[in-house]
């Protein structure tokens, strides 16, 4: 019988540490320097930094949800929330780092329509992702979890959505590229506003996925 019960999961257990040691990596500098050289300008930078980012990264954390229900499975973050039924899920992309939900059909709303938009943001010049990401992004048939990596190799999180959406490739291979393929672009001023908002509110979980074969080994 279906398990109809919901249940969230939130972010990877160590991203609220990895963001305070962001908090640190600024902080402490300015504090130390602040107080060898008697310097108060230095101090009232330390307490504007703390109000602006702390914050930031609570609210960060507080919004980040995954979220599992009879109907399907909803991914909720400052910036882009999307969701998506169990009959839409094709296969679960887990690799390091990039785990995710490969769709049948494209989702809709603007959670979605903001992903596809920075799908195609580099940084740098190099892209942000991969070429199987950004045109999934773009196509809007890709559910990112690599905020949520730790219970997918570690906990049930991979064991339930398969539980309940029996019709996944789980081992499917990486789709080829295809036409439409959004070229890598340097960010627009349209976009400032958005980038920031999808980087600065998830940049705790993106550094702990990006660093997850080495503390989850």
């Amino acid at each position: 019988m279906p398990d109809y019960t919901q249940k969230i999961y939130g972010p990877n257990p160590r991203a609220r540490n990895i963001m305070l040691g962001m908090w640190l990596l600024f902080a402490l500098p300015l504090t130390l320097l602040g107080l060898i050289e008697r310097e108060p300008a230095m101090l009232l930078a330390v307490v504007i930094l703390t109000a602006i980012m702390l914050p930031i990264c609570w609210f960060a954390l507080r919004t980040a949800k995954l979220v599992i229900t009879a109907d399907g499975i909803e991914l909720r973050q400052v910036g882009a929330s999307v969701s998506t039924s169990w009959s839409n899920i094709a296969a679960i992309r887990t690799q390091r780092g990039a785990e995710g939900l490969i769709l049948h059909q494209p989702m809709s709303g603007k959670g979605a329509e903001r992903l596809a938009a920075v799908s195609g943001v580099s940084v740098g010049g190099a892209p942000m992702y991969d070429d199987e990401r950004r045109r999934l992004l773009y196509e809007q048939r890709f559910i990112p979890l690599d905020g949520f990596s730790y219970w997918l190799h570690k906990g049930d999180l991979r064991e339930t959505i398969t539980r309940r959406a029996t019709a996944i490739n789980t081992d499917a291979a990486r789709t080829p590229a295809a036409d439409g393929l959004p070229p890598a672009e340097k960010m627009s001023k349209k976009r400032i506003a958005l980038i920031i908002v999808i980087i600065v509110a998830s940049a705790g979980l993106g550094v702990a996925s990006a660093i997850s074969p080495t503390i989850m080994a």
